[in-house]
């Protein structure tokens, strides 16, 4: 009966009416160079996400190129805003990440729990807190690691100018393997120029971060300049 009764009220939170939902569909692409300190390579970027009045849906692919070293990035995040608690959201994510500056050959990833979002005219803000799990290296073994998750996100948008922050901790809370520790935060920062209509220069920094630089003795901070175009899609689905 407690079970019953635990959905019964999560189903009444997160409830909505489709019939007055507002559908938006949008693309996103970049093209741009990409750094570290000793080397630089080729930054690309591809962006879809659905929106509605209480649903979100993106897929996000990343690649930072520089020859021998790859940042890869593919990511599909959903969430769902509370009908009755418009700031309140449950969100679900998953991720295959390869990046040979730490270590990474292809790491499986997935996180869901709940979040916050205060938004105003100008900016939003986003606090969330849940649980996850990832295979380190997923080609090779199946070893799972278990993980509390915690994020900020904090937009900004001025007159032709917007600032991006997010910061991602995922503190490991399953046994260690070999006394390895795969605690880690993740940042992301990008300041966004727009030159003319769907048109934009994105500038940025990333930078995955293990507290006891457990990946190599050289956790790179990649930053990249690129030009940016955004695109409404007409689609009904």
């Amino acid at each position: 009966m407690k079970y019953f009764t635990m959905f019964f009220v999560f189903g009444i939170l997160m409830g909505h009416d489709p019939e007055n939902e507002k559908l938006d569909w949008s693309f996103y692409s970049r093209v741009g160079t990409v750094s570290t300190k000793n080397q630089s390579g080729l930054s690309t970027y591809l962006r879809l996400k659905r929106t509605t009045n209480y649903n979100f849906r993106d897929i996000r692919f990343y690649t930072n190129i520089f020859g021998l070293n790859q940042d890869i990035r593919l990511r599909h995040k959903s969430s769902k805003i509370s009908f009755n608690l418009p700031w309140f959201y449950h969100f679900s994510a998953v991720a295959y990440e390869k990046n040979t500056f730490i270590d990474i050959n292809l790491r499986y990833h997935y996180n869901q729990g709940f979040g916050c979002l205060f938004k105003k005219e100008n900016n939003n803000i986003t606090f969330e807190l849940g649980i996850a799990y990832d295979v380190s290296d997923y080609l090779e073994n199946t070893l799972k690691t278990s993980y509390a998750k915690s994020a900020f996100t904090y937009d900004q948008n001025f007159n032709k100018i917007s600032t991006k922050l997010e910061v991602e901790n995922f503190f490991q809370i399953s046994d260690e393997i070999n006394n390895k520790n795969l605690s880690r935060y993740q940042f992301m920062f990008e300041l966004n120029w727009n030159l003319y209509k769907n048109i934009s220069v994105i500038s940025g920094i990333y930078q995955e971060i293990s507290p006891n630089n457990l990946y190599t003795q050289n956790n790179r901070l990649i930053s990249y300049l690129t030009l940016a175009y955004k695109s409404p899609l007409k689609w009904r689905l």
